[in-house]
């Protein structure tokens, strides 16, 4: 898998206004469930977006998390 080598993953937005839930969702959200914050973090960088989307993309991959952890507290009862 091109994530477990050791390069840092690049997206470029350069030139393009997504302003999508369901696009970043899809994108980068749904890695919420497979990788921690901190693996995320360390292995995406997000270069050349916009104020809105940056706001859009913080707030789907933390709202991920957030649903991980009560989907993890659910399952531990």
């Amino acid at each position: 898998k091109f994530w477990d080598s050791e390069q840092k993953i690049i997206v470029d937005f350069e030139d393009l206004i997504v302003a999508s839930v369901s696009f970043i969702d899809e994108a980068f959200g749904q890695l919420a469930y497979t990788y921690s914050l901190e693996d995320m973090k360390d292995k995406l960088a997000f270069i050349n977006i916009n104020q809105e989307d940056r706001k859009l993309l913080n707030y789907i991959i933390l709202s991920r998390f957030k649903e991980k952890d009560i989907e993890e507290q659910g399952t531990d009862s």
